[in-house]
């Protein structure tokens, strides 16, 4: 399973438009958003992640426990500034 973080609140609402992600699709976990979707026969994990390090970084070790993630993009502008 492969696990995508969205820092931005602009951009995570962009990715929501482009795969078409109704309310009811979006799930919540202790630090924000996410949805599932399968990509090329893949399971991938959508999830907000804020551009903060320590939020982020406490995120997306929660969805590594929560979903045993093999393989994590962090995607955004946000997602790579010190």
């Amino acid at each position: 399973m492969i696990g995508i973080g969205i820092a931005a609140t602009l951009e995570w609402e962009a990715v929501l438009k482009y795969y078409n992600i109704s309310e009811s699709k979006i799930k919540e976990y202790p630090f924000g958003f996410y949805f599932k979707r399968i990509l090329n026969h893949r399971v991938c994990i959508f999830y907000k992640c804020t551009g903060r390090k320590v939020i982020s970084s406490s995120a997306t070790q929660y969805m590594i426990d929560h979903f045993n993630l093999n393989k994590v993009i962090l995607i955004g502008t946000c997602a790579g500034i010190d």
